[in-house]
């Protein structure tokens, strides 16, 4: 017959309490909640409720879900000097490297689209979650130069080619600001009791992870006599005639791997249908960096003669991949402002200022000596909330 271990029954009843008890605590600050939590009504469109004489109106609970299109301009890397790529005799008659035009650095930006989607909820208890998904694509902008090519110099009357589809002129590219970026952040917020002036004060922490992927390319280009013995290029001979144009270009693309922690708050009034909100958050996150780099080199031959013959592709060639890896500390914030109109009673249309700085640590450019830049990005942006 078993024997029944004194205390069993009152383990038993303190285990219970712990389990009631932290089930409680999870209740209250886990992020994942039933959607039927609330009892909405789904009555989107119905009429805005606003207080016409002034009074104080109640911050909404609830779940609450924002679409937002942006247009931000993002600033240049720096200029981290683009290397010869095997061409030891530029400046010599003949050769030509896609030239720099001096408009690189965090005060010179380029204009690009981007979406941002937040979400989440509110409770009774003044406590919830945000989710936030920001997206860029670009900015892609570039510097190109026209370079006369070969057939265009010696085929040709006018700087005209003889030969159909060979181009007189070829474009030369230097990269001056092509990016793109992925932004993800969840954060754990707090809502305090409202200022005497109805002002709504919201704390928040959370984490964020951040991909920013910065590609470089620069172009050169030069015409080189025949190497007697190989039949190839002499690269140490170059010559306007010559017959050969060779184009090489060099591309990299730096990945930005970022992951790190951030405190931040909201701020939020109401006037009637108007409404006027701004929010600030600072991070730190850690920086794991990827540079990819590739080289390209292509030569054509141009075939002289009576009548002029079509050039010929003798010889591309690709470079094995270059992969660097490198690791920053990358700190930074960011700064929101937004004014409100409330079309329906759960549908606002907002339209805001966003500024996001990464005061160091990012990789851009085709170099590693380029991996502790900073990145501004400034911008306007237009968009929808349900449920605000």
């Amino acid at each position: 017959m078993a024997t029944k271990l004194p205390g069993t029954r009152l383990t038993m009843f303190f285990l219970a309490i712990m389990m009631a008890t932290t089930n409680c605590w999870a209740e209250k600050f886990q992020p994942f909640i039933e959607p039927d939590y609330f009892g909405p009504d789904l009555q989107f469109f119905a009429p805005a409720v606003v207080d016409e004489y002034g009074g104080k109106q109640r911050a909404r609970t609830g779940f609450f879900l924002t679409g937002e299109r942006l247009f931000w301009n993002v600033s240049r890397p720096q200029n981290v000097g683009p290397d010869g790529l095997g061409f030891p005799q530029i400046g010599d008659p003949g050769t030509q490297p896609a030239p720099i035009n001096g408009n690189f650095g965090a005060f010179d930006g380029d204009w690009t689209w981007g979406n941002r989607f937040e979400g989440g909820y509110m409770t009774n208890d003044d406590h919830g979650w945000l989710a936030s998904v920001t997206t860029i694509t670009g900015p892609n902008s570039s510097y190109i130069v026209p370079t006369q090519s070969l057939e265009g110099f010696v085929g040709g009357v006018d700087n005209s080619p003889t030969i159909p589809n060979i181009p007189a002129y070829i474009g030369l590219e230097q990269s001056l600001n092509k990016a793109s970026m992925t932004s993800v952040e969840l954060n754990k917020v707090w809502r305090a009791d409202p200022f005497h002036d109805g002002t709504v004060f919201e704390p928040m922490v959370g984490i964020r992870y951040v991909r920013f992927i910065d590609f470089y390319k620069h172009d050169i280009y030069g015409r080189f006599d025949q190497d007697a013995t190989t039949m190839y290029p002499d690269f140490l001979a170059p010559n306007l005639q010559g017959p050969f144009e060779v184009i090489k270009t060099r591309q990299a693309d730096f990945d930005n791997m970022m992951l790190g922690g951030q405190l931040g708050f909201r701020l939020f009034r109401q006037f009637g249908h108007w409404s006027i909100s701004g929010s600030a958050r600072a991070f730190g996150m850690q920086n794991w960096q990827f540079l990819h780099i590739y080289q390209t080199q292509t030569a054509y031959q141009y075939m002289q003669g009576d009548p002029p013959q079509p050039r010929v592709q003798t010889i591309v060639s690709n470079n094995s991949p270059v992969f660097v890896d490198n690791h920053e500390f990358v700190f930074g914030g960011e700064a929101r402002g937004d004014v409100g109109y409330d079309l329906t009673r759960d549908i606002t249309f907002r339209f805001g200022f966003t500024l996001i700085d990464f005061g160091r640590g990012i990789g851009r450019g085709g170099k590693l000596v380029g991996s502790d830049q900073d990145l501004l990005m400034t911008g306007i942006t237009m968009g929808l909330t349900l449920n605000r």
